[in-house]
């Protein structure tokens, strides 16, 4: 097995485990946990200005997306800030980009790591 489906592997075992979904942040630590390389320089877009989420390795973000693009696994979004508060700190975390709405800014969402698309 290589290091990809090792990786996919954890994430799904995670949420077959009885967790009915989890943030990225929940996911980056079972990785880590399990010895696997999960944090980096990629983010994931689902456009050319709209980040799913950054800060994750080429093997993490490259499961991800293996396991979505099989229906395996489907991104859900945060429906408010403040349950976008809870949910990353409560993994340690904190969000370093604006949470997308429905009215873009004129300039667009922009990152500066690597871009994956999805």
């Amino acid at each position: 097995m290589n290091k990809t489906s090792a990786t996919e592997a954890e994430i799904l075992g995670y949420l077959q485990s009885g967790n009915n979904g989890a943030a990225f942040p929940e996911l980056v630590e079972v990785a880590a946990r399990n010895g696997g390389m999960a944090r980096g320089q990629i983010a994931i877009h689902l456009t050319d200005d709209l980040v799913v989420w950054s800060g994750m390795s080429q093997s993490f973000a490259d499961a991800v997306v293996a396991l979505r693009a099989r229906g395996t696994i489907h991104f859900h979004a945060l429906t408010s800030g403040f349950e976008a508060f809870i949910v990353h700190s409560a993994h340690g975390e904190m969000l370093s980009l604006p949470m997308a709405t429905d009215r873009r800014p004129a300039s667009g969402y922009k990152t500066g790591s690597s871009r994956m698309r999805v």
